[in-house]
């Protein structure tokens, strides 16, 4: 049995394109629908018949309402899928759980993680086949980001899902090419995943195309982002130190920055898609521009920095380890180099020095 009622002022989009002539719709988030007794209310999934199925592979996410489904609950942990899930395919068993998994809010830390792909299936289909003919799909890709990223902060720990989501998550985000990205502030390092921001990496080729040096905010976001360069623990747990000391130095050894080399290595970014119906992606406008993360010259250089920033952090690092939560107390602050004291520590310091130089110090001592 399938039910479907509209929020209000929530509009019904109309079938995806691809879909249509298979009695198939896209139901948007907001919408209501009951599928074999289970109320789902949080939309952005696929359903409908398919009677295209028999000549060829079903939409994998599609939820075909006339599908035998188990009567019973079933516990959504027992892994009943395989590696590419489908719904046309799986058990009626593995249809109660994830129906299950569905309506109450996509959300069991214990899930399957075969449900979590099958519905993430659908969320590409939407962002890379009805997206490109459909502005209301486009208008959806923000709702489909921010839903990737709040499943990443509940099964980011499955290796799989973790890799594709977060690879999906950076194409979606970056959409077009923008020019002279290097003027913006740098992209955050990615919080699932190993690898370096897509926007990054452009920004990084266009400074190199345009031979402009490397600012220090940029270096210090390639240092965080890119797995391949060493950081011990003051890296992570000064992390607000670490970022001030390693401007300091950057700045001091290389004043405007390093010009990165223009290498033959071209930037190509690539989104392989975790559905096995759909083909893998591919982002247009990075022609000519070089990818200088696949050359060692300037990350040598970046990790030299970050080693001597790590030692000089070392004893910070280590009374943190032993007092946490102590980042302002006196006796951390001493254990850090004079350049990062606060403004007053140093003044103060500066007033004793000049006390010193005119012979004038008055000290006291206790036994």
């Amino acid at each position: 049995m399938l039910e479907v009622t509209q929020q209000p002022s929530h509009r019904i989009p109309t079938a995806p394109a691809d879909l249509a002539a298979t009695h198939a719709r896209w139901v948007s988030q907001g919408e209501f629908i009951e599928v074999a007794g289970e109320k789902i209310s949080g939309g952005m999934v696929y359903v409908g018949e398919d009677r295209n199925s028999r000549y060829g592979s079903s939409e994998p996410s599609l939820i075909n309402p006339k599908l035998k489904v188990a009567r019973s609950v079933v516990d959504i942990a027992e892994r009943l899928t395989s590696y590419w899930p489908s719904y046309d395919s799986i058990s009626p068993e593995a249809r109660r759980a994830y129906l299950q998994w569905l309506s109450s809010g996509r959300k069991a830390p214990n899930a399957n993680i075969g449900y979590v792909f099958l519905f993430f299936y659908g969320l590409e289909r939407r962002a890379f086949v009805d997206a490109k003919k459909d502005q209301t799909a486009v208008a959806e890709i923000p709702s489909i980001i921010a839903e990737v990223e709040r499943l990443l902060s509940i099964y980011g720990g499955n290796h799989s899902f973790n890799n594709y989501a977060s690879r999906f998550v950076d194409f979606l985000r970056q959409g077009t090419v923008p020019a002279r990205r290097y003027l913006a502030t740098p992209p955050a390092p990615l919080p699932y995943g190993y690898e370096m921001p897509i926007e990054l990496r452009i920004g990084l080729g266009q400074l190199a195309v345009d031979k402009q040096p490397l600012p220090a905010n940029w270096a210090l976001a390639w240092v965080l982002s890119d797995h391949s360069i060493g950081k011990r623990t003051p890296v992570t747990r000064c992390e607000d130190a670490f970022a001030r000391l390693f401007h300091m130095r950057y700045e001091e050894r290389y004043g405007a920055g390093i010009v990165l080399p223009q290498n033959k290595t071209r930037l190509k970014f690539q989104y392989n898609t975790a559905s096995a119906g759909l083909p893998s992606q591919d982002l247009g406008g990075l022609s000519g521009l070089p990818d200088v993360t696949a050359t060692s010259v300037a990350r040598k250089k970046l990790q030299q920095l970050v080693d001597e920033c790590t030692v000089q952090l070392e004893p910070y690092s280590r009374y943190l380890g032993r007092n946490p939560g102590a980042t302002d107390a006196l006796e951390g602050l001493l254990q850090l180099p004079i350049s990062l004291w606060p403004a007053s520590a140093r003044l103060e310091l500066d007033e004793l020095k000049q006390r010193i130089g005119d012979g004038m110090v008055v000290m006291s001592c206790c036994r």
